[in-house]
């Protein structure tokens, strides 16, 4: 599966996609999605890559796990629920999205594909506020506040996620144009049962209408989840390999204080550790 163009590789002693595909069951992909240091595609990110590049990439216009979840209350206590979202508007997933994303492994106890018992906090919603279960108009879609808040319009969210507040009129606009449909991104979502839950959602296939769907089950095989490198996680994982981080090749451009502290290290590590185990290294340094 392909959701990165060529030129969005980095060099990291091997070429990297920024954007990689996980697909399989949600619980075993998204341990190894962290552990790399990804953040999984956000509804947000995943509609501005559909209408720029799924000309190019086709596996854009398939289905896709993202990383914005739905936590439903007890019915007992209300119909309501909140909209997780994990990861910011730079691609860092968040300290409460992490531990939102670390639920779902190998050892999380589901019911019905649902992660139960949980309720996490979130952008809180009402069911009346929406209209659901068929595909929506153009002005529904605009007004629809749940397609609002998973397109980071910054009335809806917190700045930290705020991107883009004309994306959705141009994603709904786009979605009718490929589609043919005047009708299209409909909102379908679980019911409020007699324990708390969270579901990932899911965004349909774009011959569907690209409506956003409460989720398959988590452990389904053909789950799809989507690991962006954000540019901080890619210079971490090139620090000591001297490539441009930025991805466009070339040697990466150390500063004089760079130089400086890694000296400063050394020197403390001589009190420690043999000199001739560390003259490559000085000698290296030197270099710089």
């Amino acid at each position: 599966m392909d959701y990165s163009l060529p030129n969005e590789q980095v060099e990291i002693r091997r070429n990297v996609e920024v954007y990689k595909s996980f697909p399989g069951k949600i619980v075993e992909q998204m341990p190894l999605l962290l552990g790399e240091g990804r953040a999984p595609l956000w509804t947000a990110r995943f509609m501005r890559r559909r209408i720029d590049h799924s000309e190019a990439l086709s596996d854009l216009k398939d289905y896709l796990f993202v990383s914005d979840f739905v936590s439903y209350d007890l019915d007992r206590r209300s119909d309501g629920f909140k909209v997780i979202l994990t990861v910011d508007k730079n691609g860092r997933v968040t300290e409460k999205g992490r531990r939102a994303l670390g639920e779902l492994n190998l050892s999380a106890v589901l019911k019905n594909g649902a992660l139960e018992g949980f309720y996490f906090d979130g952008i809180e919603l009402k069911r009346e506020e929406l209209v659901v279960g068929r595909d929506l108009s153009e002005e529904e879609v605009l007004n629809s506040k749940l397609w609002r808040i998973l397109a980071r319009h910054p009335d809806e969210v917190p700045a930290e996620f705020a991107e883009d507040k004309n994306l959705l009129k141009e994603y709904v606009q786009w979605v009718k144009a490929q589609t043919k449909q005047e009708n299209v991104m409909g909102v379908y979502l679980d019911k409020n049962l007699q324990n708390s839950k969270v579901r990932a959602l899911t965004v349909l296939r774009l011959g569907s209408g690209s409506g956003v769907w409460y989720g398959d089950d988590l452990v389904i095989g053909n789950g799809r989840l989507v690991g962006f490198l954000a540019p901080e996680a890619r210079e971490l994982s090139v620090a000591d390999s001297g490539v441009d981080v930025a991805g466009h090749g070339g040697v990466r451009a150390y500063t004089e204080a760079d130089v400086a502290d890694a000296k400063r290290q050394l020197d403390a590590l001589s009190a420690i550790v043999r000199g001739e185990a560390l003259d490559k290294v000085k000698g290296l340094v030197d270099k710089l």
